[in-house]
C-alpha cells in the first residue's frame, strides 16, 4: 500500500500575506497615534484659549467696578491664573452715550504679545454715580 500525502497548499498564510496585513496593521496605527497626538494639541490650545477668555472677563469686570471711572485710552498690565502668566492689553474708547465706554480687551500668554491674541473681549463701561 502507498502512503498518501496531502497536495492541498491552502492549510496556512503565505509569508508575503503575513507581510502584507502587518503593513496595513502598521499604517492603521500609525493614523490613530497621528489623530491622538492632534487631539492632545487642541485640547491644550483650547485649554489655553479658556484661561485666557477668563482673564479677559476678569479685567473687564475690574475695570467696570473701578473708582474713578476709567479714563480713554490703552491700559496694559499682566494677570496670573492657573499658574501661568498673561498679559492683556484693553483699548477703552468713548461712545456716542456719554456715560458709557467701549473696552477691548486681548489676551496673550506671557510676554508675546506680537501673536495673535489668544482671546478677544468687548464690553461696556458704565459711568456709575
Amino acid at each position: 500500500m502507498r502512503a498518501r500525502y496531502s497536495t492541498d497548499r491552502s492549510t496556512g498564510f503565505t509569508l508575503l500575506e503575513v507581510l502584507v496585513a502587518l503593513a496595513v496593521l502598521a499604517l492603521a496605527l500609525a493614523a490613530t497615534v497621528s489623530a491622538a497626538a492632534a487631539y492632545v494639541g487642541n485640547q491644550s490650545y483650547l485649554q489655553k484659549r479658556t484661561l485666557a477668555h477668563w482673564v479677559a472677563r476678569n479685567v473687564l469686570t475690574e475695570l467696570q467696578l473701578e473708582t474713578p471711572w476709567p479714563g480713554t485710552g490703552e491700559r496694559s498690565d499682566s494677570a496670573r491664573m492657573a499658574d501661568l502668566d498673561w498679559t492683556w492689553k484693553a483699548t477703552i474708547d468713548e461712545t456716542p452715550e456719554k456715560d458709557m465706554r467701549r473696552v477691548t480687551l486681548k489676551v496673550w500668554l506671557g510676554e508675546d504679545d506680537k501673536r495673535e491674541a489668544l482671546a478677544s473681549l468687548d464690553g461696556f463701561l458704565e459711568k456709575r454715580e
